[in-house]
């Protein structure tokens, strides 16, 4: 029973050291984003796509052309 305990605590201690670590590295990206020490623009782009939002625009002005004109023939 001593011994499944001791392997009990040993996983616990490696589970609150990985956390420990992930929440620190967190901390530090977040920190680095707040004072943007860090070049995000290749994330931004990947998330933003500016390429994306442009051809979602166009295709919107050209469906609110045709309902213009539509709303115009009746």
């Amino acid at each position: 029973m001593s011994s499944a305990s001791n392997s009990q605590r040993k996983y616990n201690n490696i589970t609150l050291k990985t956390l420990t670590a992930y929440q620190l590295m967190s901390q530090r990206e977040r920190m680095c984003e707040l004072f943007q020490l860090l070049d995000d623009s290749e994330r931004h782009e990947h998330i933003v796509n500016p390429l994306k939002q442009e051809n979602i625009c166009n295709s919107m002005k050209e469906n609110l052309r045709d309902i213009k004109n539509e709303l115009g023939t009746n």
